[in-house]
Protein backbone atom coordinates (compact mmCIF):
# COMPACT_ATOMS: atom_id res chain seq x y z
CA UNK A 1 0.00 0.00 0.00
CA UNK A 2 1.50 3.51 -1.34
CA UNK A 3 0.07 6.19 1.55
CA UNK A 4 -1.35 9.06 -0.15
CA UNK A 5 -3.33 10.63 2.62
CA UNK A 6 -3.58 10.32 6.31
CA UNK A 7 -6.81 8.00 5.98
CA UNK A 8 -4.47 5.71 3.87
CA UNK A 9 -1.81 5.86 6.27
CA UNK A 10 -4.00 5.10 9.35
CA UNK A 11 -5.47 2.16 6.92
CA UNK A 12 -1.57 1.10 6.77
CA UNK A 13 -1.18 1.21 9.81
CA UNK A 14 -4.28 -0.65 10.74
CA UNK A 15 -3.12 -3.59 8.47
CA UNK A 16 -0.14 -3.85 9.48
CA UNK A 17 -0.82 -4.11 13.06
CA UNK A 18 -3.26 -7.02 12.10
CA UNK A 19 -0.24 -8.41 10.22
CA UNK A 20 2.33 -7.88 13.01
CA UNK A 21 -0.24 -10.21 15.46
CA UNK A 22 0.48 -13.17 13.48
CA UNK A 23 4.10 -12.73 14.90
CA UNK A 24 5.51 -10.35 11.95
CA UNK A 25 7.87 -7.51 12.09
CA UNK A 26 6.84 -4.27 10.30
CA UNK A 27 9.86 -2.07 8.91
CA UNK A 28 10.32 0.05 5.38
CA UNK A 29 12.49 -0.61 3.04
CA UNK A 30 13.52 0.43 -0.41
CA UNK A 31 11.64 -2.26 -2.62
CA UNK A 32 13.96 -1.31 -6.06
CA UNK A 33 17.21 0.73 -6.92
CA UNK A 34 20.46 0.58 -5.71
CA UNK A 35 19.56 0.39 -2.17
CA UNK A 36 17.37 -2.41 -2.48
CA UNK A 37 16.50 -4.20 0.87
CA UNK A 38 18.04 -1.31 2.95
CA UNK A 39 15.64 0.95 5.76
CA UNK A 40 14.47 4.25 4.32
CA UNK A 41 12.20 6.58 5.48
CA UNK A 42 11.06 8.31 2.27
CA UNK A 43 11.42 7.48 -1.34
CA UNK A 44 14.18 9.80 -1.75
CA UNK A 45 16.78 7.04 0.87
CA UNK A 46 16.20 4.86 -2.44
CA UNK A 47 16.57 7.02 -5.37
CA UNK A 48 19.45 6.12 -7.84
CA UNK A 49 20.27 9.60 -9.41
CA UNK A 50 20.83 8.18 -13.18
CA UNK A 51 17.74 6.34 -13.00
CA UNK A 52 15.65 8.08 -10.66
CA UNK A 53 13.97 5.29 -9.34
CA UNK A 54 13.47 4.51 -5.94
CA UNK A 55 10.39 3.08 -3.83
CA UNK A 56 10.33 3.08 0.22
CA UNK A 57 7.27 0.31 0.77
CA UNK A 58 6.61 -0.49 4.13
CA UNK A 59 6.68 -4.31 4.24
CA UNK A 60 5.97 -7.34 7.18
CA UNK A 61 8.47 -9.79 7.58
CA UNK A 62 8.56 -13.13 9.17
CA UNK A 63 11.39 -15.44 10.31
CA UNK A 64 11.39 -18.22 10.60
CA UNK A 65 8.97 -17.85 7.11
CA UNK A 66 4.99 -17.90 7.95
CA UNK A 67 3.84 -21.64 7.10
CA UNK A 68 0.11 -21.71 8.85
CA UNK A 69 -2.26 -22.53 7.30
CA UNK A 70 -5.67 -20.68 7.45
CA UNK A 71 -4.11 -18.56 9.76
CA UNK A 72 -6.49 -15.16 10.62
CA UNK A 73 -5.64 -12.11 11.88
CA UNK A 74 -7.22 -9.79 13.88
CA UNK A 75 -9.95 -7.48 12.65
CA UNK A 76 -8.68 -4.24 11.29
CA UNK A 77 -10.64 -0.85 11.00
CA UNK A 78 -10.19 0.25 7.64
CA UNK A 79 -11.70 3.63 6.79
CA UNK A 80 -13.43 4.76 3.42
CA UNK A 81 -14.93 8.35 3.85
CA UNK A 82 -17.36 9.51 1.14
CA UNK A 83 -16.34 12.08 -1.20
CA UNK A 84 -18.47 15.22 -1.23
CA UNK A 85 -19.81 16.45 -4.60
CA UNK A 86 -21.83 20.13 -5.49
CA UNK A 87 -22.87 19.48 -1.74
CA UNK A 88 -24.25 16.06 -1.76
CA UNK A 89 -22.10 12.67 -0.16
CA UNK A 90 -21.27 10.09 -2.78
CA UNK A 91 -19.91 6.92 -2.51
CA UNK A 92 -16.18 6.56 -1.43
CA UNK A 93 -13.96 3.66 -2.95
CA UNK A 94 -10.62 2.31 -1.27
CA UNK A 95 -8.47 -0.53 -3.02
CA UNK A 96 -6.13 -2.34 -0.80
CA UNK A 97 -3.29 -4.16 -2.64
CA UNK A 98 -1.37 -6.72 -0.73
CA UNK A 99 1.59 -8.38 -2.19
CA UNK A 100 3.55 -11.55 -1.07
CA UNK A 101 7.44 -11.75 -1.44
CA UNK A 102 8.15 -15.11 -0.91
CA UNK A 103 11.70 -16.04 0.58
CA UNK A 104 14.45 -17.65 -2.46
CA UNK A 105 14.25 -20.94 -3.14
CA UNK A 106 16.76 -23.08 -0.60
CA UNK A 107 17.29 -25.23 -3.11
CA UNK A 108 18.23 -23.08 -6.69
CA UNK A 109 19.08 -19.65 -4.59
CA UNK A 110 16.68 -17.91 -7.26
CA UNK A 111 13.42 -15.82 -6.23
CA UNK A 112 9.91 -17.61 -6.07
CA UNK A 113 6.84 -16.05 -7.64
CA UNK A 114 5.02 -13.36 -5.70
CA UNK A 115 1.47 -13.01 -5.33
CA UNK A 116 -0.75 -10.21 -5.13
CA UNK A 117 -4.17 -9.43 -3.92
CA UNK A 118 -6.49 -6.70 -4.25
CA UNK A 119 -9.70 -5.68 -2.05
CA UNK A 120 -11.73 -2.74 -3.39
CA UNK A 121 -14.43 -1.51 -0.53
CA UNK A 122 -17.13 1.09 -1.26
CA UNK A 123 -19.36 3.58 1.05
CA UNK A 124 -22.33 4.29 -0.02
CA UNK A 125 -24.16 7.41 1.68
CA UNK A 126 -27.10 6.92 3.77
CA UNK A 127 -30.49 7.73 1.60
Amino acid sequence: MRPRTAVDESNQQAIGSALTGLGGAAKSVCIDGPRRGQSCTQNSDCLAIASRRGWCRRVVTYSPAFSTRDACTDFADVVVPLRQKAGRLRKGVKTIGVQTMPSLDPLTGKRRIADSNFLKLTCWPHP
